[in-house]
């Protein structure tokens, strides 16, 4: 009997998918587990598999559509089959529709054909064409059934003249619907949040001393290198502990005090942000901080993270010290109430016993919703951060 298939929820927020690319036609065999076509959510991109064998009889919706969660999407039976035959298919549960991540490894992970008008390149292709200042979309690829490699850009962008023009031109594009889900959530954001801006400068000194002189250790008793990132996000989860004043949220009516600390890490990419979430942050060791994250961020940049990893935030934490940036005032992660910035380590001159010596700061910023955070429990928070910081008393393991 002809089965249903409906556009997949893959999370509580998911409220509606974009059909990318199907990677089979009308009258396609298919089998159970096969993928089926390509979604992308507000967040990431998603490869949906057929839930049974047969045919494809109809695929209701063509590329770019944008399709409700639990609207049909196709039917699949048997051959000769009527699609008015079909009943609805049983709804997957959360998660279970497999996620392949993207990789410029094609030994690892076979590439999918170019299907209709979509053009398949590997996230490291796509990176190195913004850079070269190449249109990827021009260039023939040499990888699995034509996917665009590094070596493919890497020769297109040789071949590629210099071009003067007299005139200003721009190119267009649709909005993603990365871009969209940010634009709106940043429009709320700044809308509803009444906001409070604090920033401290930190002395890192002993911080970069205790990470120099324990680098070695920790890579070799525990496998992992840890960054200032990762240190920073550690002692960010204990400050929280000690000032759970800015782990709250604000809806109206009520005020939830959250019983976890689930940091959100914000993760720049090329179509937008998504920040992933590290849960229960401060009951994890300096070493599960830091593999965690790396886990966490490469996943983003993939398109592969599961929903979940993005849900559950309390506080988020954005670094743009790797960008050269000194300080800068962040927008709050609603419906949370707070969010950290954190600015550029940079040697400057600071004061010690009464002596101006060489030392490495960063300035660290707390933006907070005033309606819910006065200044004092913002300013107690960033004060025992900075104390922690400039101060680690024991080594974080």
């Amino acid at each position: 009997m002809a089965t249903q298939m409906p556009m997949p929820k893959l999370g509580l927020t998911m409220e509606e998918g974009t059909i990318i690319a199907w990677r089979k036609e009308e009258g396609d065999a298919v089998k159970k587990g096969e993928i089926l076509l390509d979604i992308q959510t507000d967040k990431v991109e998603y490869e949906v598999e057929s839930p049974d064998n047969g045919i494809l009889l109809k695929k209701i919706f063509d590329a770019d559509s944008v399709v409700p969660c639990g609207e049909n999407i196709a039917v699949i039976g048997a051959k000769g089959e009527k699609v008015d035959s079909a009943t609805p298919a049983p709804k997957a549960e959360k998660g279970k529709e497999r996620v392949k991540e993207e990789s410029s490894n094609v030994n690892q992970t076979k590439a999918a054909a170019p299907v209709g008008n979509r053009i398949f390149a590997s996230p490291a292709a796509k990176r190195l064409a913004k850079e070269l200042g190449v249109d990827y979309t021009t260039v023939q690829g040499s990888g699995p059934n034509g996917r665009i490699i590094l070596k493919d850009i890497e020769g297109a962008s040789k071949q590629t003249a210099p071009v003067v023009s007299q005139e200003v031109s721009y190119g267009t594009e649709p909005v993603s619907p990365m871009r969209k889900v940010v634009a709106q959530r940043m429009s709320e954001s700044w809308s509803n949040v009444a906001r409070i801006t604090l920033q401290s400068e930190v002395d890192l000194t002993n911080l970069l001393a205790v990470r120099n002189a324990s680098s070695q250790a920790w890579e070799t008793d525990l496998g992992v290198k840890i960054s200032i990132n990762d240190l920073i996000l550690f002692y960010t989860a204990r400050a929280i502990q000690k000032c759970p004043a800015v782990n709250v949220k604000f809806l109206g009516d009520t005020i939830e005090r959250a019983e976890q600390i689930n940091i959100g890490v914000a993760v720049a990419l090329e179509d937008g942000l998504i920040v992933p979430v590290l849960k229960n942050a401060d009951q994890k060791s300096i070493d599960a901080i830091s593999s965690e994250t790396n886990v966490l961020a490469t996943a983003a940049r993939n398109g592969t993270l599961e929903p979940d990893s993005l849900q559950g935030g309390t506080f988020t934490v954005t670094n743009l010290g790797a960008y050269g940036v000194d300080h800068f005032s962040a927008i709050i992660n609603y419906p949370e109430s707070a969010i950290l910035s954190v600015g550029a380590a940079r040697e400057r001159a600071v004061v010690r016993n009464g002596e101006v010596v060489p030392g490495t700061t960063a300035y660290f910023g707390i933006n907070c919703d005033h309606r819910i955070i006065d200044g004092a429990p913002a300013a107690e928070f960033l004060k025992t951060l900075k104390e922690m910081l400039e101060h680690p008393k024991v080594m974080p393991a």
